[in-house]
């Protein structure tokens, strides 16, 4: 099987998979909204956030590659009322939603927009019943072989690693972002107080270290 179909196929699988969670959701009344609940499924969907971000110049080489990315229906993912996106790391979310707009396979800036104008804290009970406040909502930062470090096994390795290649969709997406009214009205500066005392900055937020990075690189 070549490594294309292998590609496609665990996509495939991965999107199968959280259509029929969703699907399971949507037929409750009342869902969870304990993010804990459903980590499982917001795993999965970083998972195949990172790898249509990571590996899209393999899967849209043709029309009937386009067709099945089309398939995967990530329209329907983003927009599901577990709010994916909220939950997946930002820099996956970004790179991930620059290439759903070039394709125009989803489209996400709104709702990113929408989330980061309404993140609050989350505030659970652990197993003694003592209250304990969460400052952030996203998925633990842990990705252990990015890069990697490992000498001896790193010779059979390298020769495979695949890095991430900044595009031209990295840069169209900075200058969006760039040009972006900074004029803020009261409503903006109550939602940075919010983001400072709850998450901290964005640019901290994209900060990466040995073995916590998701494997995009961050420009300086």
């Amino acid at each position: 099987m070549r490594r294309s179909s292998v590609l496609k196929f665990t996509l495939a699988e991965m999107a199968a998979w959280i259509h029929k969670y969703i699907q399971s959701q949507d037929s409750l009344e009342c869902a969870n909204s304990d993010i804990r609940v459903h980590t499982v499924f917001y795993s999965v969907c970083q998972a195949l956030f990172y790898v249509v971000a990571f590996r899209h110049g393999d899967l849209v080489q043709s029309k009937k590659d386009l067709t099945f990315m089309q398939s995967l229906n990530m329209a329907q993912i983003v927009t599901c009322r577990l709010n994916p996106l909220r939950v997946c790391l930002p820099v996956v979310v970004r790179n991930f939603a620059a290439v759903t707009r070039t394709y125009q396979l989803a489209y996400c800036y709104t709702i990113i927009e929408h989330n980061s104008r309404n993140s609050m804290p989350i505030i659970h009970t652990d197993d003694k019943g003592v209250a304990i406040a969460r400052s952030t909502v996203f998925l633990d930062t842990f990705f252990p072989f990015d890069p990697y470090l490992l000498e001896k096994s790193g010779k059979d390795i390298s020769p495979l690693y695949r890095e991430y290649e900044q595009t031209d969709m990295d840069d169209d997406h900075l200058e969006a972002e760039e040009r972006q009214p900074q004029g803020k009205n009261q409503d903006e500066e109550d939602d940075d107080f919010l983001c400072e005392t709850t998450g901290g900055s964005e640019s901290s937020q994209n900060m990466f270290t040995y073995s916590i990075s998701p494997g995009f690189k961050s420009r300086h």
